[in-house]
């Protein structure tokens, strides 16, 4: 199978072996131009809170806005750009298999990233591991 640029819409998806995973702060949009160019007739909806993915090993019954490492310096502001609630939402194939799970308005690389930095909380980058954690068994297992 031959891949090509996602940019010029010419992207094949390669088979599924487990949902690939985006991070999307700020405005909807981005994230709809996102899975339209890789998958043109995809729906993104949100993943239901009982969705295996977040009881694959950790049980994660609530998303938290996870911020970037600025929270530590702003007064404790968890939003960027105009994104106030965090969400987690997927593109599922015609099996119902989870295809994309992208996770917009919270900023998981910056908590892994700032794990060890003492001004950055534990609570969001402890949540950020445990949520990778479960995407990562779940790929492996889907």
């Amino acid at each position: 199978m031959m891949l090509k640029s996602v940019i010029a819409g010419e992207y094949t998806a390669p088979p599924a072996q487990g949902p690939m995973i985006a991070e999307i702060c700020g405005m909807q949009p981005e994230a709809i131009l996102f899975s339209k160019k890789i998958l043109p007739m995809a729906e993104i909806k949100d993943i239901p809170r009982d969705h295996t993915i977040f009881h694959q090993f950790y049980d994660i019954d609530q998303i938290i806005q996870v911020p970037s490492l600025a929270y530590a310096y702003n007064g404790g502001i968890t939003w960027e750009k105009d994104g106030f609630v965090a969400e987690c939402k997927g593109v599922w194939d015609e099996q119902g298999r989870l295809m994309i799970v992208i996770n917009h308005n919270t900023d998981l690389g910056d908590a892994y990233e700032h794990a060890d930095n003492p001004l950055y909380p534990h609570q969001f980058s402890g949540f950020a591991y445990r949520l990778a954690i479960n995407f990562i068994l779940y790929s492996l297992s889907h």
